[in-house]
């Protein structure tokens, strides 16, 4: 489960980190640091409690 989780992680991580770019990019607009990192917990704990069929936790 570990190993599942931290190529997950960085998956996610490398997914909206290349969002983030071409946004700011194409659309010149810029995505925050703490943006991308909420939307990595959200996207790796959402699959977390998926695998557990546990409700995933929600970010303010």
């Amino acid at each position: 489960m570990k190993q599942i989780m931290y190529k997950l992680s960085l998956a996610a991580t490398v997914y909206y980190l290349w969002r983030g770019r071409n946004s700011q990019i194409f659309q010149q607009k810029g995505v925050d640091s703490n943006t991308v990192v909420r939307r990595v917990l959200e996207e790796v704990g959402a699959c977390a409690c998926s695998q557990r069929k546990i409700p995933p936790p929600v970010f303010s």
